[in-house]
């Protein structure tokens, strides 16, 4: 999309992938597609974190609260730049998603906030090396964000 000639954007592809790739569908890696809509649509074609506020904030909020000290760490680990080993359940239900952290592990991963950076199939169940996928989503959940001093003050309840 970036490199058509209509648009004159490919100088631009390296700095619009840090901010806006590293979702994978099978084999094919993707950008987030509402942010590469955006991107274009602005005149300036600047670098903002488009999809930051397209949803509420409120379910992480609460879910962050009621985590695990394990899990605050590695949402700590994950704005350093670490990955973190965990299941994933692709099972989950949406009433049960406050039952334990592998749930909010599972749903992060599958709402865009995290990307399987590797898989390992053990007994039936996924094991991935969760990471953040790139700028735009470092953004939300760093100093700059909510979610940042709602981690701090967690870590302090």
């Amino acid at each position: 999309m970036l490199e058509s000639p209509d648009f004159g954007l490919s100088d631009k592809y390296d700095e619009v992938s840090d901010s806006y790739n590293g979702y994978k569908i099978g084999s094919e890696i993707i950008f987030n597609p509402w942010s590469i809509i955006n991107f274009v649509a602005d005149k300036k074609h600047r670098l903002l974190p488009y999809w930051a506020n397209t949803s509420s904030n409120e379910l992480l909020k609460h879910l962050i609260n009621i985590s695990s000290l394990n899990f605050k760490k590695s949402l700590e680990a994950w704005l350093n730049g670490e990955s973190i080993r965990t299941q994933i359940d692709s099972n989950i239900v949406f009433s049960e998603i406050d039952k334990n952290d592998k749930n909010i592990y599972s749903l992060l991963f599958f709402s865009g906030y995290l990307k399987c950076a590797n898989k390992e199939l053990i007994e039936k169940t996924y094991h991935c090396d969760l990471a953040i996928p790139n700028k735009e989503v470092h953004y939300r959940l760093s100093k700059n964000s909510f979610f940042y001093r709602f981690l701090a003050f967690a870590f302090w309840i």
